[in-house]
Parts: C-alpha cells; structure tokens; sequence
C-alpha cells in the first residue's frame, strides 16, 4: 500500500491541487491482495499472483462524514492495508492521524488513493462510493508494483509498525 501512496502522490489530477502528506492516505482492501509474496526472487508471474485483478488507480476525495465513516468502517472491519495514516481506535474513542497530524485538523475531507474497485463501493466501501471529487488514472495498480520492485530491487515487508491499533 506503501507503493501505491508513493505513485499516487506523484499524480496531478484535475481539480485535486490541494493533496499534500497531511490529508491524503493510500486505502487497499485484504481481498486485493491474493497470494503471499515469499522471500527471495519475484517473478512477474508472482506478482500477478498477488495482484490478480486489473484494478486501476484512483483517488477521492470523501467529505467529513466519509472520514467518520471510514474510521468507523476500519474498526468494524478490524482494519484493512493503509498508507500514510496511523489509528488508535477503540470503543470508546477513535483517534486518527494522517501525515502526524490529527484527523481533525481533516474534517472538512481528505484525499485517499485507491483501487477504482474500492473507489466505486467496493468491498462495502460506500464513503468511497459516495465521495464528492473522484479520478481515475488509468494505471494498473499491478504496474505500479512491478515498477517499483524493477527500480528497487526489493519489497519492504514492514511487519507490524502501529499504522492500525484495534482494541474492542
């Protein structure tokens, strides 16, 4: 999801001037993703493994509402792969952080580079859905990954980092 916030941010789309680290997240969904990348080479095969769908990249922009709805569909969910966010979120209080910065500094909307599977109400994600500025490059999510492995040499696996603290 990291890689996917990393292209998403270098995107000029029409209309969406105001994306900066402190209002935009990348948002994926569990079920994207289809198959473990292992350690050691990556093939393209391996990678069409993992991603097998030719979803494309996408970017909203969700109102206040669309954020509390999204911070509520992650805690109902038990979280979902996200980017450039950090969540503590608990029955009693949902705290969410975007670029370091508290989400209420955000209530008047945020930015979230997707999938235009996810962007259209996908998984149940009806704040995508339902957003007020939509936009779709075009690019296939599965190229984006391919690029950056060729470029990097390496997938990162970040393991457990506090992105996503759920307690109920």
């Amino acid at each position: 999801v990291d890689v996917i916030f990393e292209k998403g941010m270098t995107m000029s789309p029409p209309g969406f001037n105001e994306m900066r680290q402190t209002n935009t997240i990348a948002l994926l969904n569990f079920g994207g993703l289809r198959a473990p990348l292992n350690k050691g080479n990556i093939s393209i095969g391996n990678v069409f493994e993992l991603m097998p769908f030719d979803n494309t990249i996408s970017i909203v922009r969700i109102d206040a509402q669309g954020v509390t709805d999204l911070i509520e569909y992650l805690y109902t969910m038990n979280g979902q792969p996200i980017s450039n966010a950090k969540l503590n979120l608990t029955s009693e209080n949902k705290k969410m952080m975007i670029g370091n910065v508290p989400v209420e500094s955000n209530r008047t909307g945020i930015y979230v580079i997707t999938s235009n599977y996810l962007a259209s109400g996908g998984d149940k994600m009806n704040f995508l859905r339902d957003a007020d500025q939509k936009w779709d490059s075009g690019i296939l999510m599965r190229d984006v990954f391919i690029e950056h492995i060729k470029n990097k040499g390496t997938v990162s696996n970040n393991g457990i980092d506090g992105r996503l603290i759920i307690l109920k």
